[in-house]
């Protein structure tokens, strides 16, 4: 660009200068031919003076020239300073509106992301501006909020409204700056939402409103992710009910008050059973089911799941223990359920052990701990009952605790025995085979009856390992039996649920029978209703398993508890052994006489035999002969005896 403007510079000054000497010669021969006898000389010196006044007027032209030039640049340089100037501002303007416009579009974006409302308002001139987002956030015009002021709080749920308008006002009247609170605001909609409006206020020196200003945020959804973490941190997912955390400070608060409180516990009877037999899902309905019907007896206090198929029961503002009574009697009268599964028909109920805030207890460990020993004792005692905590129940678990320490002294110290009862032929009245029965004697505590120390064995476990070396012994004396020519006697023992469950039982049934040479043929398990109810399926699948190897399955005391004819059918079972209660009154109750010849009839028609067990008169021999039991064992016949008694009575 320079270099064009100084090319058409040259150019012109070439111009100027060819029409100058063009002018100037133009001038001479003008005169020359006008004066033609003009002297030479003359001539020559008006040329010259023609140059000269050429040559001035050039140069005045070219110094005239030069300071314009000089003033051109200096104005071209300012112009381009201003031009540079106003480009550089006008950069810083675009660079800030461009700044203003990506913050707009920021605080407009994080606004509506966060749902946020904004309102401002002016006490001097009683103006309040409301952010679009405020009443768009909840589904209303511009129109709706017209009177902001003076109607926000009639939207605020009635539960809130008062408490809300409260805060406000008081920290408005103490003069306080900041206000943050929350409440629910109703939309549009007729849907409330959680809100939480946080204020600013702006006084004068002499205290009166100057500005109020504030937002709102919808935090509807995190409200409900707070409720429920809440609810999963403090209630049951399967009942709904409280859990353990909620109910150990519900449990101290009550206990802070200072008012008497009665603290039940409950435990479905032979809910387990019902579970491990017909499935999770069943036993997840039964506590569902349990749980409504507890809760809807329960007005003063609270209902909590302790765990599994325990519930809890706070019971407030109570006046004495009779009334306890009154209410956990009818809690368990009227707390009962019956229902039919696989053909067999099962009833439940409860048994509740009772503790009494502040009797039985001051602390929340203490009476949890009274009511679940109060509660067990129910359950010993027959279930389907209640038990208020008694200190005397803690020696019963002092008891316990000896007892299962002595168990296990009692297996390593030997002071285990078998003892063996006689089973005869009714028909032929030949021996044809005993029952193992344990026996313990300590020196501390003397003989310890089964009754005694067989619930202990149970409850600890160590029924596992009593169990097994029971049957070791009495495989022992199957064997012993055999060496002696005794090939026709059947040893009958004894197993718990507990062994059942065992995964590896039938493999080690079956490796011990091989590997000692015992006779299978010779051999029956007895079991009760306990072992069919747990894992129907498994537990049919192990029975066949025994009786594919020569092992006899005998039903011990059915007709007690929930024994159903159904076992007879679904369950692989060789022996039926009647329990002794229908036995005991036999020959004086018609009603036990009949269910007798019933159960009798019912067996043989399915192929299995009957045992009578407890016989303790010839009466009851002969009714029992004559309705057809086939097997009679009991004290008429000879109370349970040691080996070597056994052994001399052969000979």
């Amino acid at each position: 660009m320079h270099q064009n403007k100084r090319q058409f510079i040259f150019n012109f000054f070439i111009v100027v200068l060819i029409c100058v000497v063009s002018g100037i010669l133009l001038m001479g021969f003008s005169v020359f031919f006008i004066y033609p006898n003009m002297d030479i000389s003359v001539f020559i010196e008006t040329m010259i003076l023609l140059a000269l006044l050429a040559t001035v007027i050039i140069l005045g032209f070219f110094c005239i020239w030069i300071d314009n030039k000089k003033r051109v640049k200096t104005l071209y340089k300012e112009l381009q300073d201003s031009h540079n100037k106003l480009k550089s501002q006008l950069i810083k303007l675009v660079t800030k509106e461009n700044l203003v416009k990506s913050s707009e579009e920021r605080y407009n974006f994080v606004i509506n992301t966060l749902k946020i409302g904004i309102w401002d308002y002016d006490a001097t001139t009683q103006v309040t501006y409301i952010a679009p987002q405020l009443y768009k956030m909840f589904g209303f015009s511009a129109e709706d909020f017209q009177d902001f002021t003076k109607k926000w709080h009639r939207r605020i749920h009635p539960q809130d409204r008062l408490s809300t308008f409260r805060k406000f006002r008081e920290k408005l009247t103490n003069k306080v700056d900041n206000i943050d609170c929350q409440f629910r605001y109703i939309t549009k909609f007729n849907e409330y939402r959680w809100v939480q409006a946080v204020a600013s206020a702006k006084w004068d020196e002499q205290g009166n409103l100057l500005r109020f200003a504030g937002s709102i945020t919808d935090i509807d959804e995190a409200k409900q992710d707070e409720e429920k973490i809440k609810r999963m941190a403090y209630y049951d997912s399967l009942t709904g009910l409280p859990n353990r955390a909620y109910l150990h400070e519900y449990v101290n608060k009550v206990i802070k008050s200072g008012k008497m409180a009665a603290f039940i516990f409950i435990d479905i009877d032979n809910f387990k059973y019902v579970n491990d037999s017909f499935g999770h899902n069943l036993g997840d309905s039964v506590i569902i089911e349990m749980s409504k019907r507890i809760s809807g007896l329960v007005a003063n206090g609270i209902v909590a799941r302790w765990g599994g198929d325990e519930i809890i029961v706070i019971l407030e503002n109570i006046k004495s223990q009779d009334e306890v009574c009154e209410l956990t009697g009818n809690m368990i009268r009227k707390v009962y359920l019956s229902f039919s599964n696989k053909g067999i028909t099962v009833n439940l109920s409860i048994s509740a052990g009772v503790a009494i805030f502040p009797n039985h207890g001051s602390d929340f460990e203490t009476l949890l701990m009274n009511a679940d020993t109060a509660m067990y004792s129910a359950k010993d005692s027959g279930k389907n009952k209640f038990k208020m905590f008694d200190i005397k129940m803690n020696e019963v678990i002092y008891q316990k605790m000896k007892y299962e320490g002595l168990l296990r002294d009692a297996l390593e110290k030997n002071e285990l025995e078998l003892y063996f009862q006689p089973q005869y032929d009714m028909k032929t009245g030949a021996l044809c085979g005993v029952e193992a029965l344990m026996r313990w004697y300590n020196e501390e505590l003397g003989d310890v009856t089964p009754c005694e120390f067989i619930p202990v064995a149970e409850s600890s476990g160590l029924i596992i390992p009593l169990g097994l070396w029971a049957f070791t012994q009495a495989c022992k004396f199957q064997v012993k039996l055999n060496s002696l020519g005794y090939n026709d006697i059947a040893v009958a023992i004894n197993f718990s649920a507990l062994q059942f469950k065992q995964e590896d039982f039938i493999d080690y049934i079956k490796s011990y029978i091989v590997d000692n040479k015992v006779n299978p043929q010779m051999l029956e398990f007895e079991i009760t209703e306990s072992v069919l109810l747990d894992s129907t399926d498994i537990t049919i699948a192990k029975l066949k398993e025994l009786q594919k190897i020569g092992i006899k399955i005998a039903l011990d005391d059915f007709g007690k508890g929930y024994s159903s004819l159904t076992y007879l059918k679904l369950f692989p079972i060789d022996i039926l052994k009647m329990d002794r209660s229908f036995i005991e009154n036999v020959t004086v109750d018609k009603a036990d006489q009949d269910i007798s010849g019933l159960i009798v009839n019912v067996a043989h028609s399915l192929g299995l035999k009957v045992v009578a067990e407890g016989i303790e008169t010839i009466e009851q021999r002969e009714l029992l002969l004559n309705i057809g039991c086939d097997i009679a064992q009991g004290f008429l016949y000879s109370k349970p005896i040691k080996d070597i008694e056994f052994f001399e009575m052969l000979k």
